[in-house]
């Protein structure tokens, strides 16, 4: 039985064969697997628990797919809880626990046919008369999620659990009546006429004509140009070099947009030669630029075209690309993909943005005297707190991935003054909110005599300066993405719509949890738990706060308890902190910053409160012992920046700060 048949006996479809063979160590992995099982044929639900049981730890796998074969796991909801409880035990570092793990997992469970008939049963007459009054316009999509939360389904077969709602809400209702039919059915758009079929022609690179090839090598003579520079060669004869973004044929027309990274222009390419192409296969053009007259009466409409007159083929791109990923697609088919979907407008927007962003912030320091400095990434010593690190084997010793480079920043200002590093930053933080990586692009500053005022001014000073360079750089990409700002607005000066105004609102965390309480923002919505003085108000409730406040604020003085070791204290106020965190209306904190201690004896008591051994950090002890001043900083997180400046709040378009990434890390992901 070859390596394909193999995997289709185990009841996986064509597609995850086809996927699964184009990736030989994959196959090998997957094939082995069910040696050592013994597996040559199975029920498609236990291929598919064996399939995803790949993804556990070597060191357990065996163990798990002895469990799903002996029947111990019934289904994928219980064999996906083993999987993410072996990864994280993996992950942290844990002791494996055999009972654990079978109560984590529900192993030895079997939720019977009868136990989720009478548990659907049971809903179904709680909510008798909504379904009776709606009838088939009922919504079992929500319907059935508040079900799934039932403890007595917690391990059940979801689809199961479908066709039983089903099955008890049909029979409820009986046969849909004429009324049921006009209120749920949704009409149906009319048939196109089928498009005749281009007839094929034969096509491969190494058949391109010799003038096709010295297109290719070296224009035939003529200037390659940019697309974003088309424009200042109308009348021209130029060539232009791209991918196929959009195409659309009328027998031997063809429009084709083309892409290069700069901008887009349309082509305009009359030749019956042409082969069938698909998108994102790469051309040489040569042609002329013209004006398109119709730009005018739409916005869609690309302002100039190339008229093409010679044309070559560099890459052909197979049919495939129009399944890789659609409109529909879920996020986890879009992260797996990301190479591809980083071709898309939108994403190729944000990251100009997000370069444009990183020119800025440095043209900004500069203008500023502010030196940049790189400093370790590889360390031994925490800043943030230990629950967050990232573990490293530095040659046998051990080591983190850094949290935040503010430390070695500090220790740069006594010899080139006000300085900054843009590096990335790791937090091993157990969340999936859309505000969190595990890698992020930290830009820090470190200012030395200076006052907490003074802090607060200098970020006040940043935001605008970044936003006012940003805007005069890309502000149209910036429009496109997220026109709410200047909504209505068509004056020349729209752009000053999308920046803040000084001085920024201010606002201590004594009254933001007064802010809460009045405004009945919970620190537990199911117990109506309020906040109290000491505590830490996190991402959900936070985002709420700052959408009713509407404006960027700074949130001052935070509680000793809840900051860490290094940061000032108010003066005459010890249970308090010269720290502060920007908040803005969309995405929440996007700077954190403090005043950070410069007394000795002061810091040392911080690594006490802590539990901190000082020896590892006495690099950083010594800026207290030689020369010590006042001074203070701040971190930002640039894709949580991007996401503020960039996400259109009403359509959530730009979100999540995966989005600012060109190859996001986020929990359980570190691929592709």
């Amino acid at each position: 039985m070859g390596e394909g048949e193999r995997l289709a006996a185990i009841g996986l479809d064509k597609v995850n064969v086809d996927n699964i063979l184009k990736n030989k160590e994959l196959t090998t992995q997957i094939v082995g697997f069910l040696d050592s099982l013994k597996v040559e044929k199975c029920e498609k639900n236990v291929g598919l628990m064996l399939y995803g049981a790949i993804k556990a730890p070597e060191s357990h796998r065996q163990m798990l797919g002895e469990y799903i074969v002996g029947g111990k796991l019934k289904n994928s909801k219980q064999s996906d809880a083993a999987v993410k409880y072996l990864l994280d035990i993996s992950k942290n570092k844990k002791e494996f626990s055999q009972s654990v793990f079978d109560q984590e997992c529900g192993a030895g469970i079997d939720v019977s046919q009868a136990d989720i008939t009478a548990a659907v049963s049971k809903g179904v007459e709680s909510a008798k008369d909504k379904i009776t009054s709606e009838r088939y316009a009922f919504n079992r999509g929500r319907f059935l999620g508040d079900l799934r939360k039932d403890p007595a389904l917690k391990w059940a077969d979801g689809e199961s659990i479908k066709t039983e709602v089903d099955k008890q809400i049909d029979a409820m209702l009986g046969p849909k009546t004429e009324a049921d039919i006009a209120a749920t059915e949704k009409k149906k758009p009319a048939k196109k006429e089928p498009v005749a079929k281009k007839e094929k022609v034969a096509f491969s690179l190494a058949s391109q004509t010799d003038a096709q090839k010295k297109l290719i090598r070296d224009g035939m003579g003529y200037r390659a140009v940019y697309l974003c520079d088309v424009p200042k060669h109308e009348g021209e004869t130029i060539v232009i070099r791209g991918w196929t973004h959009n195409i659309r044929s009328q027998g031997n027309l063809h429009f084709i947009v083309l892409r290069d990274g700069t901008s887009y222009v349309q082509c305009v390419v009359r030749d019956k030669t042409l082969p069938e192409i698909s998108r994102e296969t790469s051309f040489v053009f040569r042609g002329v630029p013209v004006f398109n007259t119709n730009a005018a009466k739409s916005k869609h409409v690309l302002p100039y075209e190339v008229t093409v007159s010679e044309w070559a083929i560099t890459g052909l791109s197979s049919p495939e690309v129009e399944n890789v990923v659609n409109a529909d697609s879920k996020p986890h088919v879009l992260l797996n993909q990301r190479h591809m979907v980083l071709r898309g407008t939108k994403t190729a927007a944000l990251m100009k943005i997000r370069s444009h962003a990183l020119k800025a912030f440095r043209d900004h320091f500069f203008e500023k005297k502010c030196m940049e400095v790189q400093p370790p990434t590889m360390v031994q010593t925490q800043c943030e707190g230990g629950g967050s690190l990232f573990n490293l084997d530095f040659y046998g010793q051990k080591a983190y991935l850094t949290q935040s480079s503010q430390l070695y920043l500090e220790t740069a200002i006594p010899m080139i003054g006000d300085c900054y590093c843009i590096l990335p930053s790791y937090r091993a933080e157990q969340t999936h909110t859309k505000r969190h990586l595990s890698e992020f692009t930290h830009i820090e500053a470190e200012y030395p005599f200076i006052t907490f005022e003074d802090l607060l001014d200098r970020l006040e000073d940043l935001v605008i300066g970044v936003l006012t360079r940003l805007l005069d750089s890309c502000g149209d990409e910036i429009r496109r993405l997220n026109p709410k700002p200047c909504d209505g607005y068509t004056g020349e000066h729209w752009k000053k719509c999308y920046i803040p105004k000084k001085p920024f609102n201010r606002l201590t965390h004594a009254d933001a949890v007064k802010f809460c309480r009045k405004h009945n923002i919970y620190k537990n919505e199911e117990t109506k738990e309020h906040f109290g003085p000491e505590d830490d108000i996190p991402d959900a409730p936070e985002r709420k706060m700052i959408a009713k406040i509407g404006e960027p604020t700074f949130m001052i003085n935070f509680p000793t308890s809840m900051k860490s070791f290094y940061m000032k204290r108010v003066e005459g106020n010890p249970d308090l902190t010269e720290s502060v965190d920007l908040l803005m209306p969309g995405i929440g904190e996007i700077i954190g910053g403090s005043m950070r201690m410069d007394d000795l004896e002061e810091l040392m008591s911080g690594y006490e409160r802590e539990g901190l051994n000082p020896d590892p950090y006495y690099w950083f002890t010594d800026q207290r012992k030689y020369g010590s001043t006042p001074h203070g900083g701040f971190g930002l997180g640039l894709e949580r920046f991007l996401v503020w400046l960039c996400n259109d709040t009403d359509e959530d378009n730009c979100d999540h700060v995966r989005d600012m990434c060109l190859f996001p890390r986020v929990q359980d992901r570190c691929t592709p």
